[in-house]
């Protein structure tokens, strides 16, 4: 085996891994920490390829609502194109309560669309809070809170990447830099 041929070796045993690491994400951390409706999310887990004249590669998230789920991070409200109700100009982020539909809102019982369709309204708490309601006939105030309106909201994490791909570059790359040596230089004998 050349020396030349250690660069190369390296290079296809990290990438090796970090495909590795990319499935372990795709099929198992991030069903087992979200409840996913489609493959986008999973899909938004890509991977820089390390080459021999760099060394070094990464497996990370391009989607940005997973991204802030992987460090304790902020929320803006109007923040980077993300939907945000506007309440006398000024953005919002509606944080669903009790009754709204459920956990996953399709578009149209979101905030904005209900209130779009003349469904629900924005109405002061005596705290002060901001809420986006709904009339209820059976209710005895006449109305049922669906979201309340949060300029921001702080966002704990829940994703544990680094973690997951830490382990399994540790669980794997020796092998794999063994069988990439090992493949080389059966090759060149």
């Amino acid at each position: 085996m050349l020396s030349a041929d250690l660069p190369y070796a390296t290079a296809q045993a990290i990438n090796t891994v970090l495909f590795q690491s990319q499935r372990t994400l795709r099929n198992d951390t991030l069903p087992g920490t979200f409840q996913l409706r489609n493959k986008r999310t999973q899909s938004g887990i890509q991977i820089e390829k390390a080459s021999k004249q760099r060394l070094t590669g990464a497996v990370g998230t391009q989607d940005w609502w997973t991204s802030e789920q992987t460090e304790d991070t902020t929320r803006i409200a109007g923040n980077q194109g993300r939907e945000s109700l506007k309440v006398k100009g000024r953005p919002y982020l509606a944080i669903p309560v009790g009754g709204a539909p459920s956990k996953v809102i399709a578009k149209g019982m979101r905030a904005s669309a209900l209130i779009a369709r003349n469904k629900a309204f924005v109405v002061q708490l005596r705290s002060g809070n901001l809420a986006v309601v709904a009339r209820e006939s059976g209710n005895p105030r006449g109305v049922v809170p669906l979201f309340i309106l949060k300029p921001q909201v702080r966002i704990k994490e829940r994703l544990h990447m680094q973690p997951s791909v830490e382990a399994t570059i540790r669980a794997n790359f020796d092998t794999k830099l063994r069988a990439e040596l090992e493949r080389i230089a059966s090759r060149t004998n």
